[in-house]
């Protein structure tokens, strides 16, 4: 038993700390049929494992993989705790914490005028939604403005309460009764008390502006109002559930039971984030059974203590000014004296960076380095180095073994050999262009020979904006080989497939297409969907002839009469050329074969036999349209419908689809199915004051979510055997032959756009071990080059 590490800056040797863990002889011959159990960052590392211990073992079988250490936490709870109901419950779902918000905040937007007064803590926040709104002047608009605006700030504040729960909810000290620890915030919200903001400013902007200050202060007080009253009730569940997890394992009379529930040892393999509050449930957790650690560390050298050289600098003139401040009349020499016995007592030289690229991409990697030095001294278990000496002669290399020594760069140190290729840098004018250079590049790479065949699954391309890259990509690297140009197989990796996005095109055109114009081209779209056409029964042949029937009967715009009300003047009573005029025409045509009038309708002549059945099938879409055309207004129009009817529908219209054996909707499917579990376990939180189970929510917005989780599959991302491309930060840390970086251009990467609005961990002080988009685009740049074969 205990907590053990084992850090490499080589990935390979880190396996093989894996494969001597799970092959150490057991006594007893049943051990074999016992879970293995691993912890890895994503799913990217799990196919990783799993592929290089298949090749070491000659197969895989009985492994179970845990997103992050959070993700074995609740494990570990549901195997111990009796009432796995009461587990279930107290894990909440970010989508159901965002709905909870929006559904607390919904009142305060109902009236015409903003009636919060100025003394709530919601004012600030609620004045926001209404300034949003300010500008339109239909009622109806502003409304859904408003709407709108509120449901991204439940998204945004949901993230954040996600965050607070990690990173400041928990005792730092062992206080005994309520929790006195600064970094506690969701404790001392709990109890209505507020963060002492002047005092949690971070100490590099002590020089804050009165203006700052207030709005940090308005940040906290409508955020802890909302927490108290809304969620800590929930959280203090949480707390709970691993008090009584703790509470068995402690017990000698009930820990047995509670350890045969358990795994005998659990490895972690690499690490991407170590929320302090769950580092110290390993070390606990180690007490009871062995923890394995293998940490992913680019230098053999202790940094944990070095800093940015650029932030060394801007404390350093910081100490001098506030010297200098108090001391007016100071000389320059009692300047420098004091400068030289500050920099003696704040241990400059342990701070020093020695390595600008290391401590200025790697501070989280700092930070889990340094959070593990606590286990250094084997205490708590063996702590073991095993970093390899060797690296390359290419300016790679010697790259690699400067950040491995923590050897500081000299201008003009290394001499560069003509034949050296390990590092290039390709300027290009355009994402265009550099996709056509990239794939020029790697046609040359993959034809030369080497010791070891060099295949595409070698390469792995990473881009701060794939989704923008997406259509280029496809377009520079067709899917399908052609005899005009050199064919090399690429995978987007967490993108959806186009399939399933045009098969979902289809079953929202229903929905959509009434919200518009709905002019003869839009239908046109819809209806040359290939799941449109399935669904129907349709061809393409079929397809085109409605098209033509429709367009030869005068549709133009507009599904009937009704429809066109919402878009004509109220003087305008012209109402033909709609797409019921056109199929009026058309059925009659049916009936009346000759081009006459029949009660004020002109029937079209030129229908054949052959029509008949066309002509039904647009009967029958223009039924579906006419029922669905108020769904997603519905909302504004009053009729507000529960969520979970809102997904029942959209369920019967993915089965209706798939019934026509549309397959690529499963992914849909499954979307919806998992956010009705959701709404089932809400369903334990229901009481009088939210009914959580019958929140009504816009369908756009049910729709967007569906959107959302359907093209951000980042979650999902995995290598792909072929060239595979990434986002960046989404497959580490793993190696490579060869890594390519495209778009890292000022303004795209690092991302300093994708912080969270309203966020109190980014405005106040940082504590160690906490995370951040920037630093985790930085820290997957410096992977990338540290890991590139």
């Amino acid at each position: 038993m205990g907590i053990h590490v084992i850090q490499s800056q080589r990935l390979d040797v880190l396996l093989q700390g894996v494969m001597a863990s799970i092959t150490q002889p057991s006594a007893s011959p049943f051990q074999v049929f016992k879970t293995q159990h691993f912890i890895v960052p994503s799913p990217a590392q799990e196919q990783w494992l799993t592929q290089k211990i298949a090749e070491q073992q000659g197969m895989t079988a009985n492994y179970q993989f845990h997103q992050r250490i959070r993700g074995f936490q609740w494990y570990a709870y549901q195997q111990v705790l009796e009432n796995k109901e009461q587990v279930r419950k107290a894990n909440i779902p970010r989508l159901i914490l965002k709905w909870r918000i929006h559904q607390a905040l919904q009142p305060f937007i109902q009236p015409e005028q903003n009636t919060v007064v100025n003394e709530h803590p919601l004012y600030s926040i609620v004045q926001r939604i209404y300034d949003s709104a300010d500008q339109l002047q239909h009622g109806t608009e502003k409304q859904l403005k408003k709407q709108s605006m509120l449901y991204w700030v439940a998204e945004q504040v949901s993230q954040l309460f996600n965050n607070y729960m990690i990173y400041r909810g928990h005792c730092q000290r062992g206080c005994t009764g309520v929790c006195r620890c600064a970094s506690n915030w969701l404790s001392a919200w709990g109890q209505d008390h507020p963060l002492d903001i002047e005092r949690l400013i971070s100490q590099t902007d002590q020089q804050m502006s009165a203006f700052s200050l207030n709005q940090t202060q308005q940040l906290e007080a409508w955020q802890r109002w909302l927490w108290q009253n809304y969620f800590h009730a929930d959280f203090e569940e949480m707390q709970s559930i691993d008090a009584d997890f703790w509470r068995i394992l402690d017990n000698p009379q009930t820990r047995q039971r509670a350890l045969a529930q358990l795994p005998d040892r659990v490895i972690v393999f690499t690490l991407l984030d170590l929320p302090p509050s769950q580092l110290q449930f390993l070390r606990r957790l180690g007490q009871y059974l062995d923890v394995l650690i293998l940490h992913y560390n680019p230098s053999q050298e202790y940094w944990a203590d070095s800093v940015d050289p650029l932030w060394k600098q801007r404390y350093d003139l910081g100490v001098k000014e506030r010297f200098i401040a108090k001391n007016p009349n100071a000389s320059d020499a009692e300047i420098q004296n004091f400068f030289e016995q500050f920099n003696l007592e704040f241990n400059a030289l342990s701070r020093e960076s020695r390595h600008p690229l290391l401590t200025r991409l790697g501070k989280q990697a700092r930070d889990h380095f340094s959070l593990l030095s606590q286990l250094a001294g084997g205490e708590e278990g063996i702590w073991e180095d095993l970093f390899v000496d060797y690296f390359p002669e290419t300016l790679l290399g010697k790259v690699q073994s400067d950040i491995f020594y923590l050897a500081e760069p000299k201008a003009e140190q290394y001499e560069l050999a003509s034949n050296d290729e390990s590092i290039q840098v390709h300027v290009c004018h355009s994402s265009l262009r550099q996709l056509e250079v990239l794939k020029e590049q790697l046609t040359h790479w993959l034809s030369q020979p080497d010791s070891v065949a060099r295949r595409p699954s070698d390469v792995l391309v990473l881009a701060p904006n794939l989704a923008e890259l997406e259509p280029l990509i496809r377009s520079v690297f067709p899917a399908v080989p052609n005899e005009h140009e050199v064919f090399l197989p690429v995978k987007i990796a967490g993108v959806a497939s186009l399939d399933a996005l045009n098969a979902w095109r289809a079953v929202l055109g229903r929905l959509q297409l009434t919200q518009g114009r709905f002019a003869h081209d839009d239908f046109a779209d819809w209806l040359n969907l290939s799941a449109t056409q399935q669904r129907y029964g349709l061809d393409y042949t079929q397809a085109q002839r409605m098209l033509a029937l429709l367009s030869d009967a005068g549709f133009k715009r507009g599904l009937d009469a009704e429809h066109l009300k919402q878009s004509l003047s109220a003087d305008d009573q012209d109402y033909r050329y709609s797409f019921k005029f056109a199929l009026d025409r058309l059925a009659l045509g049916i009936a009346v074969p000759a081009h006459v009038l029949v009660q004020d309708i002109l029937s079209y002549a030129q229908v054949q036999p052959d029509d008949f059945e066309l002509i039904g099938i647009l009967i029958q879409i223009y039924q579906d349209l006419s029922i669905r055309r108020n769904w997603l207004i519905a909302h504004e129009l009053g009729q507000q419908s529960p969520v979970e009817d809102w997904l029942k529908k959209l369920k019967d219209d993915i089965q209706e689809f798939e019934q026509a054996d549309i397959v690529a909707l499963k992914a849909v499917r499954e979307i919806v199915q998992k956010q009705e579990r959701m709404l089932t376990l809400a369903s334990y939180y229901d009481d009088a004051e939210t009914h959580l189970r019958q929140i009504t929510l816009p369908l756009p917005y049910i729709i967007e979510e569906i959107q959302r989780t359907l093209e951000s599959q980042s979650a999902q991302v995995e290598p792909t055997g072929q060239i595979t491309f990434s986002q960046i930060g989404q497959i580490r840390p793993i190696p490579y032959r060869l890594i390519v970086l495209l778009n890292l251009d000022t303004g795209k990467f690092p991302n300093r756009d994708a912080h969270i609005p309203f966020d109190l961990m980014d405005a106040l002080r940082q504590q160690l071990g906490d995370r951040s988009r920037l630093e985790d685009d930085q820290g997957a740049f410096l992977d990338a080059v540290l890991l590139a074969e």
